[in-house]
């Protein structure tokens, strides 16, 4: 499942990412106006971001320098976060 709050980029990530996966993907888009039911996606990404961050953050601290978020190792943390998740 892939929740949206119909967000036009959003919903275009959705069906890219329909298109892109091997197994089904089934898009839920949140009722316009019903922002309670966005709750839990917000919640969601919250996480997902404060995990994201600190992860880089200890990386960053570990090598003693800056990420760019260009570097090959940005995507990888995405995709270990999403995992995370």
């Amino acid at each position: 499942m892939f929740k949206t709050d119909k967000e036009r980029a959003l919903v275009a990530l959705q069906g890219r990412v329909q298109r892109l996966r091997e197994k089904p993907t089934v898009p839920i888009n949140a009722p316009k106006g019903e922002s309670q039911s966005n709750g839990a996606t917000e919640n969601a990404v919250q996480r997902f971001e404060g995990q994201f961050r600190a992860m880089r953050l200890y990386l960053e601290g570990r090598m003693g320098a800056r990420i760019p978020l260009q570097h090959p190792v940005i995507h990888w943390m995405v995709e270990a976060v999403a995992e995370l998740h």
